[in-house]
């Protein structure tokens, strides 16, 4: 048992177990290397790009996390895309993880939400972990994969969803200017690698050297123009990042409101069943279709990567 200095009241302080290292904002990636000596790679944005500055400060900010928040990929809320339904943005993204690194999926991943009754929600992380374990996927390829493809197959979803939650375009819309921040100790890609203290106490450091960051708005994000994105806190916070350049689009009237697949009408859900049975052409990292059930609106929310029109990734 270690000890370390003395306490107000007297005697020594207790460290925990093994004299582990304290952090004092949580800890960060757990069983990984400390995210601190991390290279964060960082590309200067071009001349010609279209950005927007903000300027760092407490105020400015506006922290998010919890699967409970509607701006968290986990935020349960029936998804359709291209005619298929997903319990939420997370469940669309590890299940085209799956699919692109080893072929193969598991029937608790496309079996849905609504088949385990009043069952508890499902952990879509560990089942994709779980199903890149068994087929021995490297770690390297997982991390590359979500640095690319992985990174169109989110913005893939968090468009759809934009296009299908009210409750999200409004929380988009009521953040004002502020700058969307995921704080999450587990993620320093596409959160901050911190907690919501370490944020805050990042954003007074930087307004107090006035500090001004500028976001690319250029949607979708690609592998090279991620890396203009500035970092936060101890990470890039992508999720955050594309938030804002939904945000942008959706003042502009760029985004309008397609409906929820609740308030599809019968004839749409026939047109939808219709589209099923054909089997529509999808690129081979796709996840197969998961729900039989055609209770959708017939959207159509492909956006453009790379010339061409994407449809699922």
């Amino acid at each position: 048992m270690g000890f370390r200095g003395r306490n107000p009241m007297g005697g020594a302080m207790r460290m925990g177990r093994g004299g582990g290292q304290r952090f004092p904002y949580g800890r960060i990636m757990k069983n990984k290397p400390f995210i601190r000596n991390r290279h964060f790679e960082f590309k200067k944005l071009p001349e010609s790009a279209k950005y927007k500055e903000f300027a760092v400060s407490p105020d400015n900010i506006v922290c998010f996390s919890g699967f409970q928040n509607v701006l968290t990929a986990q935020h349960d809320f029936p998804l359709q895309i291209d005619g298929r339904v997903y319990d939420n943005v997370n469940h669309f993204y590890q299940l085209a993880k799956t699919e692109a690194l080893c072929g193969v999926t598991s029937l608790l991943m496309t079996e849905g939400e609504e088949s385990m009754g009043k069952e508890r929600t499902k952990d879509y992380n560990t089942l994709a972990r779980n199903i890149l374990k068994i087929n021995k996927v490297d770690k390297s390829a997982s991390e590359e994969w979500r640095k690319t493809a992985g990174l169109e197959a989110m913005q893939r979803a968090l468009l759809a969803k934009v296009e299908q939650c009210e409750e999200l375009r409004k929380a988009l819309l009521d953040s004002g200017d502020k700058l969307l921040v995921h704080c999450f100790g587990g993620d320093d890609f596409y959160a901050t690698a911190c907690n919501h203290r370490y944020i805050q106490d990042w954003a007074r450091s930087m307004k107090s050297n006035k500090v001004v960051i500028k976001i690319p708005l250029e949607f979708p994000l690609t592998s090279e123009t991620v890396l203009s994105v500035p970092k936060f806190g101890l990470g890039r916070n992508a999720l955050g990042v594309i938030y804002m350049q939904l945000r942008e689009m959706l003042r502009d009237g760029l985004l309008p409101f397609k409906g929820s697949m609740k308030t599809g009408t019968d004839e749409q859900a026939m047109e939808m069943q219709a589209e099923e049975l054909s089997g529509p052409s999808v690129v081979p990292s796709v996840p197969a279709p998961i729900k039989s059930e055609s209770r959708d609106s017939g959207m159509g929310d492909g956006f453009v990567i790379g010339g061409g029109s994407v449809q699922t990734f």
